[in-house]
């Protein structure tokens, strides 16, 4: 009979989200590939897991190339588990080589499911949950994420990851775009200093908000469709008028018409 491979999705954040079946297989699961074996105690000892009698073994970013190893060692023998240090090890980690290997030669693979970082971060985000596009990590060169960002299709919620000193920089490229989007930058979710910040890019050209640049970050936007003024609260057509009064451009005149009217920003660029 084929083995198994076990994909173990682990808390996020906050370790009150073990379920019992995640408890149950850390416990009785004898061989581990993980991303950091020290997290990985660290989490058994909080578990009150004994680690006595398990195999424990790394697998990440810089050891993919065992792999094809791994799997001919244990295939034919035994069931295995590979973890994350947080959240799925498919998404951020290289779990979907050793899942595409343990396919391949006819095992059998198993999710025990946890918390996902993009669909928590959709959830408390106010944006449009569908469709939303899950794109992972941001390049690290500045071409290459203004390129994405470009990329990006309308009539959809888009969702990165994002390291904490990159983050003010991606969002002051992405706010620096012709079309008004909406915003939310979510930060260390499910712990102790969780933070939400939520602003359209016409906003964030004249905010005063400061990202605590620590922690991990998840970036979502949606690009904002048009709206008649008899829709908008007068509060909100105020605000927007004194944005623009405190920083007179065509770019924000743009803006503020395309708020009220609909339509793209540069095309009213265009007119003035």
């Amino acid at each position: 009979m084929s083995k198994k491979l076990f994909i173990l999705g682990l808390p996020i954040g906050n370790i009150a989200d073990v379920s019992d079946r995640l408890r149950a297989s850390l416990r009785q699961q004898k061989i581990f590939y993980v991303e950091d074996t020290r997290n990985f105690f660290k989490l058994l000892n909080l578990l009150e897991i004994p680690s006595e009698g398990k195999i424990i073994d790394t697998l990440h970013d810089h050891n993919q190339n065992k792999v094809e190893n791994i799997v001919k060692r244990y295939l034919p023998f035994e069931d295995i588990c590979i973890v994350s240090d947080a959240g799925s090890p498919i998404l951020s980690d290289p779990g979907f080589p050793l899942v595409r290997e343990w396919l391949a030669q006819g095992g059998l693979v198993e999710s025990i499911a946890g918390p996902s970082a993009a669909l928590v971060a959709l959830e408390v985000s106010g944006l449009p949950p569908l469709p939303f596009k899950f794109h992972g990590f941001l390049p690290k060169k500045k071409d290459a994420v203004s390129s994405l960002f470009q990329s990006c299709e309308d009539g959809v919620t888009h969702i990165f990851f994002e390291s904490p000193h990159r983050i003010k920089a991606t969002v002051d490229l992405l706010c620096s775009g012709e079309q008004e989007l909406e915003v939310c930058v979510v930060r260390e979710l499910t712990k102790k200093f969780e933070e939400h910040y939520r602003f359209s890019s016409g906003e964030w050209l004249n905010s005063e908000v400061v990202l605590k640049e620590k922690g991990e970050f998840v970036l979502l936007f949606h690009f904002k469709s048009g709206r008649d003024v008899s829709s908008g609260s007068r509060q909100e057509y105020i605000k927007l008028v004194d944005q623009y009064m405190k920083k007179p451009s065509k770019k924000s005149l743009a803006r503020l018409f395309a708020e009220i009217k609909g339509g793209k920003v540069s095309e009213y660029y265009d007119q003035l």
